[in-house]
């Protein structure tokens, strides 16, 4: 569940499909789980995608578990976008990046701490994850967000590569310049003065 069960971008951001294996048999559920099963029997071990929300409880129960990562948070397109994170179009790839993201490292860290699940190669990728969503917002496109608020973000595509946490900085850094730009210029007109009662009167 969202931590903000209202916040309707923790809600779409648990849309985020993921590939997972059903750890028993499942009966008269298997078109309901996954559109491509056509028999209401599903056998152990069968192939689901399903969205973040429900593998969220499912996974809790023990039902399934993540066994692929999705490509948005692959080892190979996180070690591309290290590389260049400023320049990369994140919100193409996944609006909800970031907070996608970071439901996906507390999954991952859930699942290692059932019974018999632990495994290495997902707790790494956990890890590495969750360093990398931490240097991707503080870092080079942090900044890079910073100054298209600075230049008062003239050009929509700017706007138009960030993901959705992206642009609520952006829109909080925007209008703190303009609140400031506008409080300088007030701050330098001369005030109004009071007419005395005398001045009133002639």
């Amino acid at each position: 569940m969202p931590s903000n069960y209202y916040d309707i971008d923790a809600i779409l951001a648990d849309e985020q499909l993921l590939t997972c294996r059903s750890q028993f048999d499942f009966d008269h559920l298997g078109p309901y789980l996954d559109s491509e099963i056509t028999s209401s029997h599903v056998p152990k071990n069968t192939k689901l995608v399903l969205p973040m929300w429900a593998v969220s409880r499912w996974l809790s129960l023990g039902y399934v578990q993540v066994t692929v990562l999705p490509p948005s948070y692959s080892p190979k397109f996180l070690s591309n976008l290290e590389a260049d994170p400023s320049h990369v179009n994140l919100r193409r790839k996944n609006p909800y990046f970031f907070l996608a993201g970071r439901r996906l490292v507390s999954l991952l860290r859930k699942q290692q701490q059932q019974p018999g699940r632990v495994n290495n190669r997902f707790q790494e990728a956990a890890n590495e994850l969750q360093n990398m969503l931490l240097k991707l917002y503080t870092g080079s496109r942090f900044r890079r967000v910073l100054d298209l608020a600075m230049a008062g973000g003239e050009d929509p595509e700017d706007e138009d590569n960030l993901t959705t946490l992206e642009r609520h900085l952006f829109r909080a850094g925007a209008s703190a310049v303009a609140a400031s730009t506008e409080y300088r210029y007030y701050s330098k007109q001369k005030p109004v003065k009071k007419l005395g009662k005398r001045q009133r009167l002639a």
